[in-house]
């Protein structure tokens, strides 16, 4: 079994399918151009190129469809379906990239093109210039981030329903110096996943919560909270004594003891 990637420039697309197939098959993974024979073996899994959507073959390219969708998530429809749709941010973005370029990318996010490039971050750019240079057997060093980047990608689409329940059996709505407040403080996240791994922007779109701060654990601390500011424009947390760290920006204070939000709040906030 191998995975065929085209060669040349890479894109995030093609370089997360190849992630994903990596983790779940174990195949060693080559940039090179595929060759008819290939696509009619589905030993090969083809990504990215061919001309061909035939999942059953393990052909998976886009290019010749008017859809917006990507290899990315043909491969992840074909190991999950289609209802993990919404445990990934920014998966519509991507294909709507991939398939139409930066223009539409940046009307369907409502900024300019400009704007795309000053917030790409330096870590998705350098990777992809990496990826890109490889002619041939991507080698070991590589593949193996490339089986973590799946591993991760993979465990959050299968655990997303379990970090949803978690959140949905353990929140509180609090109002405090009239404040919402949406604490997860005694949410239990599922084994390998700390607080910060609980979806709480989709758990507040999908069940109409709007909070102005988010009450949770320290993850760098089991035994201490923080606060985090939905709309740091709207509520700043301000440094004082409760507080162990709070951001210069104002959109987060960590604080050892759970009751001292409440003085935070009334007292170490600028609105």
């Amino acid at each position: 079994m191998r995975i065929i990637v085209h060669d040349g420039q890479a894109h995030a697309d093609d370089f997360l399918a190849a992630c994903v197939c990596h983790f779940k098959t174990g195949a060693p993974v080559i940039r090179t151009c595929a060759t008819p024979e290939m696509l009619v073996d589905p030993q090969f899994w083809v990504l990215d190129q061919g001309g061909k959507f035939e999942p059953d073959l393990h052909n998976f390219d886009h290019h010749q469809i008017q859809q917006e969708i990507c290899a990315f998530t043909m491969v992840l429809d074909h190991f999950f379906g289609q209802g993990y749709r919404d445990s990934i941010r920014g998966l519509r973005f991507l294909e709507i990239w991939d398939s139409y370029g930066s223009k539409r990318a940046s009307e369907f996010a409502g900024v300019t093109q400009d704007a795309l490039e000053t917030v790409t971050s330096p870590i998705h750019s350098a990777m992809l210039k990496i990826f890109s240079r490889y002619d041939g057997l991507v080698p070991g060093s590589m593949v193996e981030v490339m089986w973590s980047i799946g591993r991760e990608i993979c465990a959050q689409i299968s655990d997303s329903q379990r970090l949803f329940d978690a959140l949905t059996e353990g929140y509180a709505i609090i109002e405090s110096s009239g404040v919402k407040v949406l604490d997860v403080s005694r949410c239990e996240p599922p084994a390998g996943y700390n607080h910060d791994s609980l979806p709480t922007k989709l758990w507040c779109k999908v069940k109409n919560v709007k909070p102005k701060v988010i009450l949770t654990r320290d993850p760098r601390r089991d035994d201490a909270y923080r606060m985090v500011s939905v709309n740091a424009d709207s509520l700043r947390f301000l440094p004082n004594p409760k507080s162990s760290f709070t951001h210069a920006s104002g959109f987060l204070t960590s604080f050892d003891n759970y009751g001292d939000y409440q003085d935070i709040l009334a007292n170490h906030t600028k609105r």
